[in-house]
């Protein structure tokens, strides 16, 4: 066959002269060589190209085991010439070489010179340079001999030729096509986004590229997106192995071109893209590619769409924004072709079919609709009315493109969707008739008008509105269509040819004006909550408007969605709020909508969601990331005007722009996607902006306090974070606030905000947030003025827990010195203690007790006055133990116990003492008590009341910490007045020594007589979590101690089995007793099912019956114990077998066979793997073919799912996880399938119930795109 001849000798002269010609000829020199020399392939191929060609040393270097009739064996060196003085330069080469070789054996090496020009003597030249003997051999190429060279290398034939800029009809190679292909993008398109998550895609390419030649098919949504990964592939490999495909992969486009490259010696990959090539040669690799269209065969690769995370990376990569990556992966669906389009340098040249005139009429319903749901009727009868035909018209024309190359839609399941809104606009809006627009608009109008029924139910029953049958009509599917439409129509517009009598823009803003003020109801807006956004970029003006008009009513209707917050999450106020954000990226409507967020602040209930329109407006104006469009002095306008309008939440918006403790960090607003508001490129902001910003805040916090104690408070938690400046100026700004009207209590909460702060900051002195002296030496001048002139008020800060201690003299250092600080502490509040008591009297101290948090700490101090004695003292205690007013009771609690700690019990005997003679009432006596350590001795001294009291005692005493030598006597009294919750708060969990156990009768006692008693009647507080680990313990306790009755404890595991199966500690002997005795196993299926032989539903059944049941539910659902396992993990074939056989008998003789063996099939699907690393154990696998059960089989079936339970999988996976589980069990089939065939038919059920729900896994993927 006469071969193809791209490229001549006279070409490679006009290249010469051109001056990419020497920085690219060492590039197609490597080319040919490892072209043309494959068996076996080059040990070293070196020709720096490009800009490296200006680096010293050879051109190239050449280590080729077996040679060519252009690449020598051996060793071989070359040096390269483009310019007209060839000749010059290679006499000027050879010899510089000669006297400095580069450490080359010249004796062992060739030496070859290569020129693009014709050199009629090269013969002689190569000649006279053998003959000097200085080389191997000597050699010279001239452009006829690259001629003939190149015909030996299509591949490289074809890229010279491209490089040459001559466009071939007969093929391509593969470089310059991934060349063209990338860079048809603006910014070009990278190897990641081709590759994204095709690992396995990827390996198996490299596997078939390094194989022996062979045949391998890969469909994608085009042959040109095959081709193109298969660029990318080989783009990524590393250079050695890049250079070797690239130099023998070549695109064919003709049958006559396939004949003459299938026929060469040199191994090729080829490509065709025609259809069916005529016979495919074993001598080369070949790919072919195909579309959609097109069935692939079963030992074809199919390329899925690109993982979701990775393309995105691969975007940004690129050089995209996140927020435009994020939408182009919304726009294309991860469709390259579509992306090519969407990102395109000349999207004009690359129009699809469908988008032809002949056929872009049929796609104008989809176009406008977006997506809707085949299942719907709604849907369906939408889409009718779009086209304007019978829906089964509409479907037919739609579905001859969805296996057509490069398609417009798709379809998941029951979804139809649009590949791509922009791209389809972009290419079809031109065919959109008015017709099509009226039509649109009345179906809009119906659709999202319609109030959602749901919001008919109460709060607690709308998650199951579908059970309730109060369901919309339409999908969201087609719903968020409608509105993407409105979205598009309004930002893309229409083509001029499109002949309407208003603008889009005007018919958009019509539509949504009519939707959302034809109807006041609160619930037109929760039915269209998550479409609002996209409703607000449609028409910012008539979405404004219609918001302002809700909320000047008396009663604002948009107040209600805030109070439609479900219990699983969600509430249709965020989509209220996201709207409103998006409208801020453009800087004209920011003072509206930060006014309407100020007022739904104002309005807003609360909530448990996180969104709230006041979180709205701290994110918007973030002096570090502001995100709006408006600049600095725009956004200080608007806080302005918010303050004007509603001074309270714009004070509150000032406090929250100041600088916040270290680590703040900002979440991102909803961002436009249809209108180019630039969201994605707003300034970064300066630190002299930054701070200007702060100081201009501050100004305006500083004249909005005036002497409000709240706003003071505010502006002093912030002063620790601003520069020294701004600490300054605010500080000198509070010293001058006028006091005399701030009350007593809120002066005391400004000095403890002070106080904390100083604490702080001297506690970690040594961190580098840490203020220095000078900085805390500004609060202690706030302290002095904020403190309070009272002196019950001055010190009131002391009695707490652990007090933000003042303490002036930085040297001692009292802060880190915990034992220093809590004596510093007491000596404080003693000494206060006493300045109150002397300079005022004991009815300061009542009063005082009243204002303090911790009064019991104000008693313990007071008890520290030895003036307070006899008389006094016990008038003291007469007054405040058991007062109605509990922090006087608290003040005497304390007093007692600091008193019984520094007299001794005898005191105690003579309050006592006195209270008997004083006759004082019982309730104050009580609470002597309670004041009392619980302790044998406080025990013992209340005998002497009376039963009554000591009754009264231990029916309500709150039973603490107790001696080790004392706790079996509490214990005892508490379970004597049938309060076994609070005995068992006693029980020491933690002992290791066996010997100082509880005795276990004791501690049975305890659980029988808690399994009798109402434990919120106890203990109203009642923690289930705290209560059911506790008795976990009592059993591990009882487990060690062993001298209880093994019925006896499996009952109490029966009677506490709600709490125990939720616990650490399950319950063992019940699993044991289910494991060994079969007939218990049947007995407990009683409990829970009626016999499938008499059932009678009208029989009634009592609640000791249904909680019977209820427990061996429980008992049942939660054993995973196979009856027969061993310690080695093993399963006893023979126990096995005899437990289900008894059991299946004695169920059957109850009428329970088929539920019993359904149970038996959850058990079983707990088994281990035998030794062969198969699942189930082999002595399962005989059960199964034993019993022949269809019921045991979907028991164990049911059992395998259930045992999976909660799992995690990354974003985008889809079915990944599923398809390896399925491929797990059907493995184990294959494997078990000639010994034991039913238990291989049962595994291929699982593996194709993990097939259905892979392909389920990937509809929801696909759809969420």
């Amino acid at each position: 066959m006469v071969p193809l001849k791209w490229v001549d000798a006279t070409d490679l002269v006009r290249w010469a002269d051109r001056l990419d010609a020497r920085a690219r000829l060492p590039q197609v020199l490597r080319l040919l060589i490892h072209a043309t020399v494959q068996h076996p392939r080059p040990r070293r191929v070196d020709f720096p190209s490009g800009e490296s060609i200006q680096m010293p040393g050879w051109d190239g270097i050449v280590d080729a085991p077996k040679g060519n009739s252009f690449v020598p064996d051996g060793y071989s060196v070359w040096e390269l010439g483009v310019n007209k003085d060839f000749k010059g330069k290679a006499d000027g080469d050879y010899t510089k070489r000669v006297k400095n070789p580069l450490g080359v054996v010249t004796a062992e090496t060739t030496f070859v010179f290569v020129t693009p020009r014709r050199w009629v003597n090269k013969n002689e030249w190569e000649r006279d340079k053998k003959s000097e003997g200085i080389w191997a051999d000597v050699k010279a190429y001239d452009a006829d001999d690259l001629e003939q060279w190149l015909e030996q290398a299509p591949a490289v034939h074809a890229r010279l030729a491209w490089l040459m800029r001559k466009w071939l009809q007969e093929a391509q190679d593969i470089g310059s096509f991934w060349y063209e292909w990338k860079n048809s993008t603006s910014p070009p398109m990278n190897t990641q986004l081709h590759l994204a998550g095709r690992e396995k895609e990827v390996e198996r390419v490299h596997n078939w590229l390094q194989a022996e030649p062979s045949k391998l098919t890969i469909q994608a949504d085009t042959r040109e997106e095959v081709i193109a990964i298969l660029g990318a592939v080989i783009h990524q490999m590393p250079e050695a192995q890049n250079v070797e495909y690239l130099s023998r992969c070549i695109i064919v486009q003709s049958e006559p071109s396939w004949r003459y490259f299938a026929s060469t010696q040199e191994s090729l990959i080829l490509i065709p893209t025609f259809e069916q090539p005529k016979f495919l040669p074993r001598e080369h690799h070949i790919l072919i590619p195909i579309g959609r269209e097109i069935k692939l065969p079963e030992d074809g690769l199919k390329l899925l769409r690109p993982d979701k995370t990775a393309f995105r990376q691969a975007l940004v990569d690129m050089g995209l924004s996140e927020e435009r990556a994020y939408n182009l992966i919304k726009n294309s669906k991860r469709n390259l072709n579509v992306l090519r389009r969407l990102i395109a340098v000349a999207p004009e040249i690359h129009t699809p079919d469908w988008a032809k005139p002949e056929n872009a009429r049929s796609l104008i319903p989809i176009l406008l609709a977006g997506a809707w749901d085949d299942t719907k009727q709604g849907d369906r009868e939408v889409i009718a009315k779009l086209a304007r035909k019978p829906y089964e018209e509409v479907v037919a024309e739609i579905s001859r493109w969805l296996n057509s190359s490069d398609p417009p839609v798709r379809q998941i399941g029951s979804v139809w969707q649009l590949i791509s809104r922009e791209d389809s606009w972009h290419l079809l809006s031109r065919f959109i008739i008015r017709d099509d627009l009226e039509a649109f608009t009345s179906v809009t109008l119906s659709i999202l008008g319609s109030l959602d029924p749901r919001f008919e139910l109460p709060l607690g029953q709308r998650y199951a509105a579908s059970i309730y049958g109060k369901e919309l009509a339409n999908s969201d599917f087609l719903r968020e269509g409608l509105a993407e439409t409105l979205a598009i129509l309004a930002t893309r517009g229409l083509p001029s040819e499109t002949q309407d009598i208003i603008s889009a823009q005007e018919r958009v803003t019509g539509i949504i004006h009519s939707l959302l003020n034809s109807n006041v109801d609160w619930r037109i807006w929760a039915s269209l909550a998550y479409f609002l956004p996209t409703l607000a970029e449609a028409a910012p003006e008539a979405f404004l408007e219609a918001v302002d008009n809700r909320l000047v009513e008396d009663n604002p209707t948009l107040v209600q969605l805030f109070l439609q917050e479900e219990s699983f999450g969600g509430s249709p106020h965020t989509g209220l709020l996201w709207a409103l954000e998006v409208l801020v990226w453009e800087a004209q409507y920011l003072s509206q909508v930060t006014l309407i967020l100020g007022k739904l602040s104002r309005l807003d209930p609360g909530g448990k969601i996180i969104n709230r329109p006041f979180s709205s407006l701290c994110e918007i104006f973030l002096c570090w990331n502001p995100q709006t469009s408006a600049n600095s002095t725009q956004r200080l306008r608007v806080i302005d005007t918010l303050i004007a309008r509603e001074p309270d939440i714009g004070w509150q918006l000032l406090c929250n722009l100041l600088p916040q403790i270290c680590g703040e960090t900002s979440d991102p607003i909803y961002q436009p996607r249809w209108r180019d508001w630039n969201a994605d490129s707003t300034p970064k902001v300066t630190c002299t902006e930054y701070w200007n910003n702060i100081d201009a805040l501050v100004e305006r916090v500083l004249s909005n306090m005036g002497s409000d104690s709240e706003k003071i408070c505010a502006v002093i938690k912030k002063i620790e974070f601003l520069p020294p400046q701004l600490q300054d100026k605010s500080v000198n700004h509070l010293l001058a606030v006028d006091i005399i009207n701030i009350k007593k209590e809120d002066l005391v909460k400004i000095c403890e905000i002070i106080r904390e702060i100083i604490q702080a900051h001297k506690e970690f002195s040594d961190a580098e947030s840490a203020l220095s002296a000078d900085a805390i030496d500004k609060f202690y001048l706030l302290h002095r003025r904020f403190e309070p002139k009272d002196i019950i008020y001055r010190y009131a800060w002391l009695f707490s827990f652990n007090p933000n201690f003042l303490y002036r003299l930085h040297k001692e250092h009292i802060y880190n010195d915990w034992e220093t600080r809590s004596k510093k502490i007491k000596e404080a509040q003693t000494s206060a203690a006493r300045k109150i008591y002397f300079q005022a009297d004991i009815s300061a101290v009542l009063e005082m007790a009243e204002v303090v948090k911790e009064p019991v700490l104000l008693g313990a101090a007071i008890a520290s006055i030895e003036t307070i004695s006899g008389e006094a003292e016990i008038s003291f205690i007469s007054e405040t133990i058991g007062n109605e007013k509990e922090k006087l009771n608290v003040l005497a609690i304390g007093f007692i116990r600091s008193r019984l700690e520094n007299c001794g019990w005898d005191w105690v005997a003579n309050i006592l003492s006195c209270a008997k003679n004083n006759h004082w009432t019982e309730h104050k006596v009580i609470n002597v008590f309670y004041a009392l350590p619980f302790e044998k001795r406080s025990w013992d001294l209340l005998i002497s009341f009376g039963e009554k009291l000591t009754n009264i005692y231990w029916q309500t005493i709150p039973a603490g910490w107790v001696k080790e030598n004392e706790q079996g006597a509490a214990i005892i009294k508490l379970l004597e007045f049938n309060r076994p919750y609070a005995a068992l708060n006693l029980v020491n969990l933690y002992q290791n020594d066996k010997n100082k156990f509880l005795p276990s009768t004791l501690l049975v006692d305890i659980l029988e007589k808690a399994a009798s008693v109402d434990p919120y009647k106890e203990q109203p507080q009642f923690n289930t979590s705290y209560i059911s680990y506790r008795i976990g313990k009592v059993f591990d306790i009882l487990e060690i101690l062993d001298n209880i009755e093994y019925n006896k404890l499996a009952f109490l595991e029966w009677i506490y089995l709600p709490l125990l199966v939720h616990s650490q500690r399950q319950p063992k002997l019940l699993y044991q007793e289910l494991c060994k005795d079969p007939l218990f196993f049947v007995q407990i299926l009683k409990f829970v099912y009626q016999s499938e032989d008499d059932r009678d539903e009208s029989v009634e059944i009592d609640q000791a019956t249904l909680n019977r049941a209820n427990l061996g539910s429980k008992l049942l659902k939660s054993w995973h114990q196979v009856p027969g396992l061993k310690e080695d993990g093993t399963v006893d074939i023979e126990q096995l077998r005899n437990w289900v056989l008894r059991a299946r008998t004695a169920s059957q003789e109850s009428g329970r066979g088929k539920i019993a063996d359904v149970k038996i099939g959850h058990v079983l699907a707990y088994a281990p793997k035998s030794s062969d690393g198969i699942w189930p154990d082999i002595a399962v696998r005989e059960i199964i073919e034993e019993v022949a059960s269809k019921h045991m089989e979907q028991g164990i079936t049911t059992g395998v799912f259930n045992k999976r339970g909660m799992w995690w999988k990354s974003m985008g996976k889809g079915g990944v996880q599923e398809r390896e589980l399925a491929e797990t069990y059907r493995n184990y089939a294959i494997t078990v399938r000639d010994t034991h065939p039913r238990t291989a038919a049962m595994l291929r059920r699982i593996a194709d119930s993990y097939i259905f729900n892979a392909h389920w896994e990937d509809i929801q993927t696909e759809l969420e795109d």
